[in-house]
Parts: structure tokens; sequence; C-alpha cells
């Protein structure tokens, strides 16, 4: 019996299937900084005010970046 060949993606189907990837990369990556986003939240909670608007802030920047750091990097590995 043949075995059937894969046929490459093409189109919206590849983008698509790529964005679907991201995501799960990304999902995995926050499994991962589980315990990093603990403890922010942790400390979050005992500060008030300003001082609590600016740790938001960074904690919020902070982990968009390093999102986006792994989304680069996983990108230019498919892309290798």
């Amino acid at each position: 019996m043949a075995q059937a060949e894969a046929v490459p993606l093409e189109g919206h189907h590849r983008v698509a299937e790529e964005g679907i990837q991201m995501i799960k990369r990304l999902s995995k990556e926050i499994l991962f900084l589980s315990l990093t986003i603990g403890g922010t939240l942790l400390v979050l909670i005992t500060l008030s005010g300003s001082t609590l608007k600016k740790g938001i802030y960074i904690s919020i920047v902070a982990l968009v970046a390093h999102l986006i750091g792994v989304a680069i990097e996983d990108w230019q590995q498919r892309n290798e």
C-alpha cells in the first residue's frame, strides 16, 4: 500500500497553521512563567497608589516584551 505524501500548505492555510503554532508556543511560555507571574502578582497586591500603577505597567511591558522575544525566536527558527 502506497503511503500518502505530505502536501505542503499553500496560502492562507499555511498562515493559519503558523498562527496556531505560535499561539501554542506562547501559551506554553506563559505556563513556564506561571511562578514568576504569581510572584509578581503577590508583590503587586502589597502595593498601593502610584507605586501600584507603575508596578502594573512595568509588569505588563516586561511580559509583552518577553512574549514578543519568544515569538521572534520561534519565527526565526521556523524560517531557517
